[in-house]
């Protein structure tokens, strides 16, 4: 299978080559959007900011790498003979060592909603029977809302979003309200309609991918 474009990047401990998915213009259709903000084709996440390199298990942040240019196809031969590979996501324990390490500012966002995702993970499946919100996810989603710029684009939703996944339904829906109209209403629309059914589970939001 095609994925296409993929961005090579190199691994500033090893100096191996590793891919990430970019969420360009010629981005798989399989792409498949989900209430919590995340965009994902298959297993792998569009335009990540951590990622895990596939040689050596070093994690980073992918603005921080040097960029090699893009490949259209998985695992194709680089430079050397060597091959790129699909770089790895962060794990829990990878956002919860970050964060206990006290990253601030949009480090500490990127690092909260990541976590937030990697948590949701085990409720995408339709016949998922995994419980609602932990303790420590709980802690992190009230984190991740205390910092959230509400000036910023598209912060009132994932705030919204957040309101809901706690089960505080009522502030779900006024941020709703507060959120500007030009935003994104397929979104807003699909936590609207879960806010008023009472669900509070990661969901798919039934669209067509938006290319940038």
């Amino acid at each position: 299978m095609q994925i296409q474009p993929a961005m090579v990047l190199r691994c500033s401990a090893c100096g191996n080559f590793m891919y990430m998915i970019t969420r360009g213009s010629g981005w798989s259709w399989l792409a498949v959007f989900w209430t919590d903000g995340m965009v994902a084709a298959g297993k792998s996440v569009g335009d990540p900011k951590l990622a895990v390199c596939p040689h050596c298990k070093t994690l980073h942040w992918t603005e921080s790498l040097e960029k090699q240019g893009e490949v259209h196809c998985a695992e194709q031969v680089w430079e050397d003979g060597r091959k790129t590979l699909l770089c790895s996501l962060p794990s829990v324990k990878d956002y919860r060592s970050l964060l206990g390490n006290g990253v601030t500012g949009t480090r500490e966002r990127d690092a909260r909603v990541g976590l937030m995702w990697k948590y949701n993970d085990q409720r995408r499946r339709e016949s998922s029977k995994a419980p609602g919100p932990s303790t420590a996810e709980r802690e992190n989603l009230v984190a991740l809302a205390r910092i959230l710029d509400e000036e910023a684009g598209g912060a009132l939703l994932l705030k919204a979003e957040i309101m809901r996944e706690l089960g505080r339904f009522t502030d779900a829906r006024t941020l709703l309200k507060r959120s500007p109209a030009g935003g994104d209403p397929e979104l807003r629309e699909a936590i609207d309609r879960l806010s008023r059914a009472g669900d509070t589970r990661v969901r798919k939001i039934d669209r067509h991918l938006h290319h940038r």
